[in-house]
């Protein structure tokens, strides 16, 4: 036996010793990779700057309220995607009730007219031609990408069985991604001839340089039901794979905010908190803020160019206003994303504001109690005017104040005498998603897909600086949930590469 035990440690490895792992952050990112590093058998310790895990991915309780601002849907809700094995290795959806969508949102003009973008793509299609039978060609066309997109799955393993599947479900989209890949949402909708399509078709998406391709792929979701809303939302979400985590072993140390990463020899040794409490591990991921990570944690002495052009001239998701309120009205009857179009703009920070994106959770028991409702609205803004405003708590308050009042108002047009049923109300501004989680800007998801940005390789190593990886929104242009847990699931198997151990994974 002692002869087998000698082989197989020394000889074929197959033993794990327990090197250390600590990782910056306690969002999905890093609550994932804390997960796999436990799974392959290395101590792992998280560390968090809030008293709570998610990240991005969080929601508040006022009274009986939960105010959400992260989780509309869920790629990889059902077993035939294949994010769903990521889900089910971190027992993020485990016995969770899965509500799925009709409608992706709708958008009401000023004029009463409702244009409805429904999941079923071809009941979607079929409505536009109603609206503008003269751009037939150009809607089927919108169909046939839809389609063939829907047929695309993205590789979980890092297999060449697994590449090669991808690439083969790939081929027949390939004339669309030659077509499309460098046209934005806005450019699109010029091609209708319908003046209606022209100005509501892009609304959903009209950011800056938004990629016509991501808004495809998920118009493509929701048409194959790949996509679901998990009741309990972003907190139940979170909670449940930082419970994976503890589960397998893993630590989290709450309230801790890391000042510096620890530099040895030009490897990454551990880390300092704020308080100047150091601690030391094999290897450092940094699941947080990209920016803060290279130029403050880093000191800006591990990058290159090529990184710093990112910082410079990518765009980033515009930040965004998040007003909630906790409504004594059941929404259940009414649509779950409308987005609204004024009559006559609101001005909210210096700007024009001619849409409110409202969304309601009265479809998740867990979100209000029996009868009640919370309604969300969305609205972006410019992230220097609320940090400039927050140096003066009162007059910040007050604005806030304000645009709490104009909004409700502007609602009584939707939602009639909706100011009687708000019996609390909420506002998030990106100063306090900065706070909170100290997001560059505010900005909630990173970078924008955009066609420059939507398929660049971005490393998860920094120039010069072994041991170290960097994950998260801050290294896959577009962000979301499902790529943030992937990027944690890599980073692992790449550490158990290079430490010649056998990748494992595990599903409760």
């Amino acid at each position: 036996m002692v002869l087998v035990y000698y082989f197989k440690t020394y000889i074929i490895g197959e033993s794990r010793l327990e090197k250390s792992i600590i990782i910056i952050g306690a969002g999905i990112s890093g609550l994932s990779a804390g997960c796999y590093a436990r799974m392959n058998g290395f101590k792992t310790t998280i560390f968090e700057m809030n008293d709570n895990p998610g990240g991005q991915c969080v929601a508040w309780k006022r009274k009986d309220f939960i105010f959400d601002p992260c989780i509309h849907w869920l790629l990889g809700t059902t077993p035939e995607n294949s994010f769903y094995r990521i889900w089910e290795e971190l027992g993020a959806i485990k016995d969770k009730k899965i509500f799925y969508f009709d409608e992706f949102c709708r958008i009401k003009t000023a004029e009463g007219k409702e244009l409805i973008f429904y999941s079923n793509i071809n009941k979607f299609m079929y409505q536009l031609k109603e609206f503008a039978p003269e751009d037939g060609e150009l809607i089927d066309e919108i169909t046939g990408a839809v389609n063939s997109f829907g047929e695309i799955e993205f590789p979980v393993d890092k297999n060449i069985t697994s590449l090669i599947s991808s690439l083969v479900k790939l081929i027949p989209c390939m004339k669309y991604f030659f077509k499309y890949s460098k046209i934005t949402v806005q450019d699109f909708a010029k091609k209708f001839k319908n003046p209606f399509l022209r100005k509501y078709f892009l609304v959903p998406f009209d950011m800056p340089d938004f990629s016509l391709i991501a808004m495809l792929f998920t118009l493509a979701w929701f048409n194959k039901k790949k996509v679901g809303y998990p009741v309990g939302g972003s907190m139940d979400f979170s909670r449940a794979i930082e419970k994976r985590f503890k589960d397998l072993g893993g630590e989290i140390l709450y309230n801790k905010k890391v000042e510096r990463i620890r530099i040895i020899n030009d490897k990454a040794s551990g880390i300092k908190l704020e308080d100047g409490s150091k601690y030391s591990a094999d290897y450092v991921i940094s699941a947080c803020d990209g920016k803060t990570t290279i130029y403050k944690m880093l000191n800006g002495e591990f990058t290159s160019k090529k990184i710093d052009s990112y910082y410079k001239n990518f765009k980033l998701f515009p930040p965004i206003l998040f007003i909630s309120l906790g409504l004594k009205r059941d929404l259940k009857e009414t649509p779950h994303t409308i987005l609204f179009e004024l009559e006559k703009p609101l001005k909210i920070a210096d700007k024009d504001i001619n849409f409110l994106w409202c969304r309601h959770t009265a479809y998740d028991p867990l979100a209000a109690p029996f009868g009640k409702s919370v309604l969300s609205i969305f609205i972006e803004t410019d992230y220097d005017y609320w940090k400039k405003l927050r140096i003066n708590e009162e007059d910040y308050k007050f604005e806030k104040q304000k645009v709490v009042t104009l909004v409700i108002d502007a609602l009584n047009n939707f939602y009639p005498d909706i100011i009687s049923d708000v019996e609390i109300y909420d506002m998030a501004t990106p100063v306090t998603f900065e706070q909170r989680t100290g997001v560059w800007r505010g900005s909630y998801e990173g970078w924008l897909p955009t066609p420059q940005t939507l398929f660049t390789n971005m490393e998860k190593t920094l120039p010069g600086l072994d041991n170290f990886y960097l994950i998260g929104q801050w290294t896959t242009p577009g962000g979301g949930l499902p790529t943030a847990a992937k990027d944690g699931r890599d980073v692992i198997y790449n550490i158990c590469k290079k430490e010649k151990i056998k990748f494992v994974t595990s599903i409760i």
